[in-house]
């Protein structure tokens, strides 16, 4: 089974198998001359077009979960990190800068990004960001997609997570001083 088959010849890139191996999300620009991301059944049946944007999104990645996809969209003239929920609803564009965010990947337990950017004039760097929490400290920060927190911030991604893993280490001596 080949997926071009199915969508006439048009260009096809960027295929990401579901966890579960039921579908493929994958990048084409059969519609509008522009990449949009698409899923199909893994036998080809039942394609559907997820994004509709005058830009490109391309590199679909799944969740661990199956319920969400990241990829990269070109929406404010840079390339960017979106996530949506597996049925296209609910897309949120969670980066928004003059860098370049691509190649997303979700970490086992769907709560982070990793991502490469070239933020600051630099090389392509790797970049951590926490995507969601049920910490109600964040919920004014986020968006609730699918029963999730979504959190969008434009703040450094970096510096966010070494505050995080600084609280948990305090949280922890803490406890270790208290002797509980």
């Amino acid at each position: 089974m080949c997926i071009r088959d199915r969508v006439n010849g048009a260009y096809n890139r960027d295929p990401a198998w579901s966890p579960d191996g039921k579908r493929i999300a994958f990048a084409s620009n059969v519609d509008a001359g522009f990449n949009e991301i698409y899923v199909v059944n893994a036998d080809g049946s039942n394609q559907r077009r997820l994004t509709t944007n005058s830009s490109d999104d391309t590199a679909p990645t799944w969740s661990p979960d199956g319920a969400f996809l990241v990829y990269v969209t070109s929406q404010n003239a840079s390339a960017d990190l979106s996530v949506m929920a597996a049925d296209g609803s609910g897309q949120i564009i969670l980066t928004e800068n003059a860098a370049e965010d691509i190649d997303p990947a979700w970490s086992p337990d769907g709560t982070h990004l990793a991502f490469a950017a070239n933020r600051n004039a630099n090389p392509y760097q790797v970049y951590t960001c926490l995507l969601y929490t049920s910490d109600a400290a964040d919920e004014r920060s986020s968006v609730d997609l699918g029963g999730r927190r979504i959190i969008k911030k434009k703040t450094r991604y970096k510096h966010r997570i070494r505050r995080e893993q600084k609280k948990k280490k305090r949280k922890k001596d803490s406890t270790r001083e208290d002797g509980t």
